[in-house]
Parts: structure tokens; C-alpha cells; sequence
């Protein structure tokens, strides 16, 4: 929620399993699984899309727009 002080704040807390370094729990807060659900809902094409004009590299994403070109696929069948 935004506060008077014009900062956003997130609520979420982890439970972390220190052993074997991963999080058994993790709870967050309705803003935060919003915006969550919303890169879920993001189309692919504009994602990799982001992901290059950013330089970032996230996995195999930086392949996915090229390797969908380079199918050669000119229509869709009806």
C-alpha cells in the first residue's frame, strides 16, 4: 500500500529451511501476489520483447522471439 511519504511498500515473509538453503513457506501480502499474477497474465511475445530491449538475460527467454522467426511459419492454418 502506498503510505503518505509516497513510498510503496510489500508484505512478505519467508520461512527458510537454512540446512538446505531453500523456503519451505512464504506469505505475501495481496498487493504483491497481484502484481505476481499479472506477469502471468503478460503475453510471452511482449516479454521476450522486454527482455531484449533491456539486454537482461532470463533463462532461455532470450532465444524464444528468435526461435519463433526462425520457424517460418507465414499463416496460420484456418
Amino acid at each position: 500500500m502506498a503510505e503518505s511519504s509516497g513510498e510503496a511498500k510489500v508484505y512478505l515473509r519467508l520461512v527458510i529451511d537454512e540446512e538446505k538453503n531453500k523456503v519451505v513457506l512464504a506469505e505475501a501480502g495481496k498487493d504483491l501476489v497481484d502484481v505476481l499474477f499479472s506477469f502471468l497474465t503478460l503475453a510471452m511475445g511482449t516479454f521476450t520483447k522486454l527482455l531484449k530491449k533491456h539486454k537482461t538475460a532470463v533463462g532461455c527467454f532470450n532465444n524464444l522471439d528468435t526461435s519463433a522467426v526462425d520457424m517460418g511459419i507465414d499463416k496460420v492454418a484456418d
